[in-house]
This record gives structure tokens, C-alpha cells and sequence, in this order.
């Protein structure tokens, strides 16, 4: 994927990220743009690794006051590269009951490629953390501010994506949050 087309996508996606459907047009919306949007993963592992090296580390020093020396494990890669394709996949079911299917491959595109800008926030957040500049107590307040935000784009790229009214993109949202946890609730039970 050339670095000019990467940029182009993660500006369209920052525009519908905040509101501006004009957004999509920078988007890769073709069939092949939204198959390659899922090679955004990527990008997604590479600014996740600093979430995947401090999530084990903080849930530990929290409980217990000591850091261990705990790193990204198998699963951990597991439960994002699954998080990635579970919802896409109920909502490709879901899109043509809800009268979206026409929407459904820019919404998925632009929801990937938002995913990256989302994962680099939550990535800058917690790096100082790993690097020992951040106190473990105060991460948690950081997270939960990141988290609001997330949810805000998440409504956002739901809302100017598929050009729905807040009281279906609130549901989406919702939903999509669900899928994620019963992924990670899941895939942490088998480690």
C-alpha cells in the first residue's frame, strides 16, 4: 500500500471522524479500497503495542502496587486481529435489515482506517507509561478520557458514514462495544 494512499484514507477517515462527510470522498470506498482497509490492522497492532505492553502490567501494579515484567502474549494479538473482523461480520448481516447494505462498504472502510487514528491515541497515551514516565494511577483517568473519545468517533463515522440518525447510530456503537468485550472477556478466559 503506498504511503500517499494510507494518508489519503486516514484524512478521509479523520474528516467523518468530525462530522464532515466530504471525508468519504478521500476514503477508498471501491471493493477493492474496503478489502484492503483491513490491512490497517497493521497500523492498528504497530500503535497498540504500547496498550498490549502496559495492559498487563497496570492491571498488576494497581492490584498490587509491584510492576511485573509482563508483555503482549499470543492471545493478546489474538483478541485484537478477532475484534477486527467480529463486528464487520454481524454487521454484514445486520446492514440490509437495517436498510444500510448500500452503505455498508464505505461505513466498514471508514471505520477501519478511523481505528488506526483511534489506536494511536490510546498508544500515545500509554507510552509514557511503559517508558516510566507516567504513574500507574494516573493512566487509569487517561484511558477512561480516551475511551469517551473513541466512542464519540465511533458515533461520528457511525452517524456521517452510513448517514443514520442518532438514534440508530447510538445502537451501533453500542453494539459494536459489545462485540468487543464478549472478544476480549472470551479469548481471555483461554489464557
Amino acid at each position: 500500500m503506498p504511503i500517499s494512499w494510507i494518508r489519503e484514507n486516514l484524512a478521509g477517515a479523520w474528516a467523518v471522524m468530525n462530522g464532515d462527510s466530504a471525508g468519504l470522498t478521500r476514503l477508498d470506498t471501491s471493493i477493492e479500497g474496503f478489502w484492503k482497509s483491513f490491512g490497517a490492522i497493521v497500523l492498528v497492532l504497530a500503535f497498540s503495542l504500547p496498550v498490549l505492553l502496559a495492559e498487563p502490567a497496570l492491571l498488576a501494579e494497581n492490584a498490587t502496587g509491584e510492576p511485573p515484567a509482563a508483555g503482549p502474549t499470543a492471545l493478546r494479538f489474538m483478541a485484537v486481529a478477532v475484534d477486527w473482523v467480529a463486528f464487520p461480520l454481524l454487521f454484514a448481516l445486520l446492514a440490509r435489515p437495517l436498510g444500510l447494505a448500500s452503505q455498508f462498504v464505505p461505513y466498514i472502510a471508514c471505520r477501519n482506517w478511523s481505528s488506526v487514528i483511534v489506536a494511536g491515541v490510546y498508544g500515545a497515551v500509554l507510552l509514557p507509561y511503559v517508558a516510566g514516565l507516567l504513574p500507574a494511577a494516573v493512566v487509569p483517568y487517561l484511558l477512561f478520557a480516551v475511551f469517551g473519545l473513541a466512542l464519540r468517533f465511533s458515533y461520528m463515522v457511525a452517524r456521517t458514514a452510513l448517514g443514520v440518525p442518532a438514534g440508530l447510530a447510538i445502537p451501533i456503537v453500542v453494539l459494536e462495544v459489545l462485540v468487543s468485550l464478549i472478544v476480549e472477556f472470551t479469548i481471555g478466559r483461554m489464557g
